[in-house]
């Protein structure tokens, strides 16, 4: 005599799993590639504030055009405005805070990005 879980008629279980995963790799499809941006505008910030002893970056503002453009090439809605550049004697710091809109399945999603950089100027 067979066992009733042997019938092979557990469909529901494999169909939800399909379901769940199916969700899993939309919701990745559109939130991976906002964290790759905003890592790879983090990253970029950092480089500068690194170079900011030398030549070129030595004006401030340049630092904030350059992260800004970054930025944008990045699909960021970061303004001049989101970035803050200062330098004291010893360290130079870039601060950034703005909100990325993640537009999930059924709701959107406010993502408030802080960025806090600080480097030892030589």
């Amino acid at each position: 005599m067979a066992r009733r879980s042997e019938f092979g008629k557990g469909n529901t279980g494999c169909f939800v799993g399909v379901v769940i995963l199916a969700i899993g790799i939309v919701l990745a499809m559109k939130i991976v590639p906002q964290r790759i941006a905003v890592a790879e505008v983090e990253d970029f910030a950092k480089g500068l504030a690194e170079k900011a002893s030398l030549r070129p970056y030595t004006s401030d503002a340049r630092i904030v055009d350059e992260i800004l453009i970054k930025a944008q090439q990045a699909h960021l809605p970061v303004t001049k405005e989101n970035i803050k550049v200062w330098r004291n004697q010893a360290e130079v710091f870039v601060e950034m805070k703005y909100t990325v809109d993640l537009d999930l399945i059924v709701t959107d999603y406010k993502w408030n990005v802080e960025h806090k950089i600080n480097r030892i100027l030589f």
